[in-house]
């Protein structure tokens, strides 16, 4: 988080390096900063330190990358976009939507198996291992859940 946190204030230090033509001239208006999901939590945080220390009003909007990426394509007025994945920056990139300068990578991801684990073999000191992807395509597996991967990259 502390990467996350320096970018952040780095970019709400300097509004302008960061997409906003205006410098900040535009008086009251707020900085309006799209991010992936995953961010909420951080975002939000920081967010709320930044007003606490009597920096510009902010407007966070959260959703999938695909669609923040869609919306900024269609002129929607994101002056930050945290995205998830770089191909949906590379695409904005393309069509003269992206400062190149302004461009960093604040995290990287990794993939995890999730699955539910059997409390009787947990009872019994046993320890709990993710399943192998044959035991995954068992017909006894009944659903396994994936993000949309239009809109996630991981999915």
């Amino acid at each position: 988080m502390r990467r996350l946190a320096a970018l952040v204030a780095l970019c709400l230090t300097t509004t302008a390096a960061c997409g906003r033509g205006d410098a900040g001239g535009a008086g009251d208006a707020p900085l309006v900063v799209f991010a992936a999901s995953d961010l909420r939590d951080a975002l939000g945080e920081l967010a709320r330190d930044h007003r606490a220390a009597g920096g510009d009003s902010l407007v966070l909007v959260f959703g999938s990358t695909g669609d923040l990426a869609a919306q900024v394509a269609g002129g929607a007025p994101a002056d930050l976009l945290f995205a998830a994945n770089a191909q949906a920056v590379d695409a904005l990139a393309a069509q003269g939507l992206v400062v190149d300068s302004t461009r960093a990578v604040y995290a990287t991801g990794r993939l995890a198996l999730v699955a539910a684990c059997d409390t009787t073999a947990r009872r019994g000191g046993a320890t709990c291992r993710a399943p192998t992807l044959a035991e995954l395509a068992s017909p006894a597996v009944r659903t396994v859940a994936i993000a949309d991967p239009s809109h996630a990259p991981y999915g």
